[in-house]
């Protein structure tokens, strides 16, 4: 029984690379989706200033570091959700910042189209993951 289990997954390996593959990167795409459209709709919006950009040493990708003060005052300095290759957003430029009055350190700079570039290209890569599954499994078993 067990030697049939595993000659199945041999077989259909495949098929499940893309799958679960297509599944991640959906579910991520669309969470932060969900999430960067939730915060710059109903976030509280304040002034701030971009401070520059932290990524890993050796990866081009970089993500947006800013700083606001919160409507009840208070200093925050935060990096964007999304590492995007080239940021655009420059040291020093005035921003819109939407931020979560119960998190101020989620927050999100409203000029930035990165963010849900980044999201869409995660959702459009997990949509053509599975689609490629579903081919090579009507292909594959007929």
């Amino acid at each position: 029984m067990l030697a049939e289990i595993s000659a199945f997954f041999q077989d259909t390996m495949f098929i499940w690379i893309p799958l679960i593959l297509g599944s991640v990167f959906l579910t991520l795409g669309i969470t932060t989706l969900r999430r960067v459209m939730a915060l710059r709709s109903r976030g509280i919006r304040v002034p701030g200033r971009v401070t520059g950009s932290s990524g890993m040493s050796g990866n081009n990708t970089r993500a947006t570091t800013f700083e606001f003060t919160t409507a009840d005052g208070r200093y925050v300095h935060t990096e964007q959700s999304v590492s995007t290759s080239p940021n655009l957003m420059r040291r020093g430029r005035q921003v819109t910042v939407a931020y979560d009055p119960d998190d101020p350190e989620r927050a999100e700079i409203i000029e930035s189209v990165s963010q849900i570039a980044g999201a869409v290209v995660f959702t459009v890569g997990g949509c053509v993951a599975l689609l490629a599954a579903a081919v090579i499994t009507v292909v594959t078993l007929g």
